[in-house]
């Protein structure tokens, strides 16, 4: 099995957010759903509408910035 190094693996995974739709909303969706858990199981009350808006932002700006940082 031939070894990757972590810069190529990151660039790889960038191009393919970059480059795929569907790959991209994936990541999305995964990191706003573990910023409303974590949120969520934090206790404090909130409106869930409001919480699933700033989670859905927040992965796009991460992943905006990953992307164009790399």
């Amino acid at each position: 099995m031939k070894k990757v190094n972590l810069t190529d693996a990151i660039n790889r995974v960038c191009e393919e957010i970059k480059n795929d739709k569907g790959y991209r909303l994936s990541w999305e969706a995964n990191i706003a759903m573990a910023f409303k858990d974590a949120f969520d199981l934090s206790g404090h009350k909130h409106d869930n509408e409001a919480v699933h808006e700033v989670a859905n932002k927040a992965a796009t700006s991460f992943l905006d910035q990953l992307i164009n940082n790399n």
